[in-house]
């Protein structure tokens, strides 16, 4: 089984766009569009870094409805339903994946899998997204309500199982179902081979992947980071279902070996409240809002002046490295691959 989580590979799928991006990154539309329904969620996640956006707010039918026809035009390949908050919160979802599908726009759909037990609301997912990832976090019940802050665990791992079940009875394979972990001091003890494999067979996954928290203080020390990376690596290498993300891994504590966010023209975010920023990364951070789609069309925020002159500062050599943005962000694979692209100094090229 080839591994879904290769951001390099994925970015020479799309050669023509990145050419057009040496040529005229300006004129370059989003691939992947990552949208945030719901400023609501039902867990407490330790890990959360955007708890901040937990507001309340929801975008409305008519914002989805025109933001997916802007997306369709402009051929955007894929949107995710992600957070913010828990993205099935939304009352406007359904309709939201129903008109998706109708445009053709590839779906996944980031959730912490509380509400997989509504059948109705499941099957759709099955028949529109590509793929769906639960965020579970933990292998055992008492660690899954320390990192979640309640006591879904039973509930959840049932849902899945139920989610699954109906995966096969629909004999849909097109939907891959998997795990997301994200891995910190709080549960990287429990990610042993045995249990891992045994939550994947129990399951029935697609597929596992486990990421490792980028938040300093969710680690005790450089030593444990260390420790947890090398054994996270190994069940990776081991069983082609799981994804240890090893380029994340990595990248944090290094250097960027690029000096400007080239990944910000072909990805982009829509909060809860309608704010379109860069990436999902920088949605706690107001000064990054390019624009709102219940004013604008997201077409015009995209082509926009505003827009150029957010995505310019993201330099840095202006700003020191980039400082505001997380390490083993979205981007960063891709701005690897763009900084490659733009900036090569192989000698003789053009005896090939």
């Amino acid at each position: 089984m080839s591994n879904p989580y290769q951001p390099q590979r994925k970015m020479l799928s799309q050669i023509r766009k990145c050419v057009k991006y040496i040529d005229e990154p300006w004129a370059v539309t989003p691939s992947l569009v990552e949208i945030s329904p719901s400023g609501r969620c039902n867990h407490k996640c330790s890990h959360c870094m955007y708890a901040d956006s937990h507001d309340g707010s929801m975008l409305d039918w008519d914002s989805i409805r025109r933001l997916i026809e802007d997306l369709a035009e402009m051929e955007t390949k894929a949107i995710i339903w992600s957070g913010g908050g828990e993205p099935l919160l939304s009352d406007v979802i359904y309709d939201g994946m129903s008109h998706a599908k109708n445009f053709s726009l590839k779906q996944g759909l980031n959730t912490n899998g509380y509400f997989l037990d509504d059948d109705a609301l499941a099957i759709k997912i099955l028949q529109t997204h590509d793929w769906v990832r639960v965020s579970l976090d933990a292998l055992t019940r008492k660690t899954y309500e320390k990192i979640h802050g309640v006591d879904h665990w039973d509930k959840v791992i049932d849902n899945i199982i139920h989610f699954t079940d109906l995966q096969r009875e629909m004999n849909n394979w097109n939907c891959k179902i998997g795990v997301g972990i994200v891995a910190s001091m709080h549960n990287w003890c429990e990610l042993t081979e045995s249990r891992v494999k045994l939550l994947m067979d129990t399951l029935r996954l697609d597929n596992f992947q486990i990421k490792p928290s980028v938040r300093q203080e969710d680690w005790l020390d450089d030593w444990q980071f260390g420790y947890a990376m090398s054994k996270i690596k190994k069940i990776g290498k081991r069983y082609d279902k799981v994804s240890s993300t090893d380029y994340k891994w990595d990248a944090i504590g290094q250097t960027r070996t690029y000096d400007y966010c080239g990944a910000a023209h072909f990805l982009s975010y829509v909060d809860a409240k309608g704010d379109v920023y860069p990436c999902s990364s920088l949605q706690n951070d107001k000064k990054w809002i390019m624009g709102n789609i219940n004013h604008e069309s997201f077409k015009d925020i995209w082509y926009s002046p505003y827009r150029m002159i957010k995505v310019s500062n993201l330099d840095g050599e202006r700003h020191e490295s980039l400082p505001y943005c997380p390490q083993a962000c979205r981007g960063n694979e891709i701005n690897k691959f763009l900084h490659e692209l733009t900036h090569s100094d192989v000698l003789h090229k053009e005896f090939i």
